[in-house]
């Protein structure tokens, strides 16, 4: 019977040398590409994003047409320049003193040598003496 088992065990080991498998083989080269499938629903639209910078000033554009001429102004204020002596007086009734000048031997002395009167039409070069000749500016208010 040892014979028996001893045959049956190498027609065993012969039979099933064939079944277990070798050594791992190397990697196969990649198959070609399938076919796309088909597109799907598009999603929801996202949030607006910020706003981005201003962009610089363009250039100026030309100059447009020139427009009409405007309508006349009204006349502007009258005004006198009145020389007398070392006193005067505007010479219009409605004329105010704006401005004067009293003249010395030699030099021109402004305002701080002429003294106003009440009526702010009449003035007159002091000190008393000092001037030879004064200019009135007037003007009407």
């Amino acid at each position: 019977m040892r014979v028996a088992i001893a045959i049956v065990a190498c027609v065993a080991a012969f039979t099933l040398t064939g079944c277990f498998e070798g050594p791992k083989g190397d990697k196969g080269d990649k198959g070609d590409t399938g076919v796309a499938g088909a597109a799907g629903p598009a999603g929801p639209a996202g949030p607006a994003g910020s706003a981005g910078p201003a962009g610089s000033a363009g250039p100026a554009g030309p100059t447009g047409p020139t427009g009409p001429a405007g309508s006349p102004g009204s006349p502007g204020k009258n005004f006198s320049i009145h020389i007398n002596p070392v006193s005067g007086t505007c010479p219009g009734a409605d004329e105010v003193i704006v401005s004067g000048y009293c003249f010395t031997p030699g030099n021109r002395v402004p305002f701080p040598s002429m003294e106003l009167l009440g009526d702010s039409r009449s003035a007159v070069c002091t000190p008393p003496g000092g001037a030879i000749q004064m200019v009135l500016i007037c003007a009407k208010p």
